[in-house]
């Protein structure tokens, strides 16, 4: 009987962990993803985002390290139809090259 009621705590464990993950991930979905800035530049970026997120095609963004290509990579994927799915940031410098 003991272990049937450590496998029912485990499950509810589990249940728990599971819903808290599905909070935290339901909450970043629904923050608005922007950029800060108004300048040109920024305002260009906002719209190429944009078009971006409406496209159902992959995005490579290219960049020097530190520009923030995971960010407008995260706001593209907050703004498109796919949201709800699971955002896959892929580091291809970290890959080697038989892979690419």
């Amino acid at each position: 009987m003991s272990r049937l009621n450590c496998g029912t705590q485990s499950l509810e464990e589990q249940t728990m962990q599971l819903s808290n993950m599905k909070q935290t991930k339901t909450l970043a979905m629904t923050s608005e993803a922007t950029l800060c800035g108004s300048n040109p530049s920024m305002r260009h970026l906002d719209e190429d985002i944009t078009r971006a997120a409406r496209s159902n095609h992959p995005v490579l963004i290219t960049g020097e390290s530190g520009t923030g290509k995971t960010t407008v990579a995260q706001i593209i994927h907050h703004r498109s139809p796919r949201a709800t799915a699971c955002f896959v940031d892929v580091n291809c410098a970290a890959l080697p090259d038989a892979l690419i």
